[in-house]
């Protein structure tokens, strides 16, 4: 058992890091202190720790891939939980960098389109509220959002006015036909 410098509380010996430097060979302060110490120090200047993080990543890549390769095979389910549990922490963090990448539009852009359309699908007979964003496939420029049904469909059609003004007068055509049926009947 050991007492820890921060919080004060006996705990035993599994509950420190290890520092050889030390007369006891282990940290004065607990794990969670410890972790509780660097995430504070990590939110006083986040942009200054994401660039120490990305050039120790660019010194070490050799070694720490390997590593991570071997944990994700050694331990596949607490991988998973983890990347599930920080899935559900960072939900907006994971929006913005989709948006972004996807459709090259912030988080604000989207929801200035999504309050322009009054948080419902922009075609007109449409009242579905679960949205995606419509872009043009060959120039990447963002249209509107459409519900999943209207943009599958225009998906289909590969945005190729032809086909779809085609496949209009095909359901025109049919359209007909099951009326006279519907009057024979």
């Amino acid at each position: 058992m050991k007492r820890c410098c921060k919080c004060k509380v006996q705990q035993p010996i599994k509950n420190f890091y290890k520092d050889k430097s030390r007369g006891d060979s282990l940290q004065p302060r607990c794990k969670s202190c410890k972790a509780k110490i660097q995430r504070e120090y990590r939110q006083c200047d986040p942009e200054k720790n994401r660039e120490q993080a990305r050039k120790w990543y660019k010194n070490n890549k050799e070694t720490y891939l390997p590593k991570l390769r071997t944990q994700r095979k050694q331990n596949p389910k607490g991988v998973n939980m983890a990347n599930k549990k920080w899935r559900s922490n960072n939900q907006e963090r994971r929006k913005a960098y989709y948006l972004a990448y996807y459709y090259k539009i912030t988080t604000e852009e989207y929801n200035q389109l999504l309050k322009s359309q009054n948080g419902i699908c922009a075609f007109p007979s449409c009242r579905r509220i679960i949205l995606h964003v419509d872009h043009d496939h060959k120039t990447g420029k963002v249209r509107g959002l459409l519900c999943t049904q209207h943009n599958v469909g225009l998906g289909s059609f590969k945005d190729n006015i032809q086909q779809l003004a085609e496949g209009i007068e095909y359901l025109q055509k049919y359209e007909d036909t099951s009326e006279l049926t519907e009057e024979e009947k």
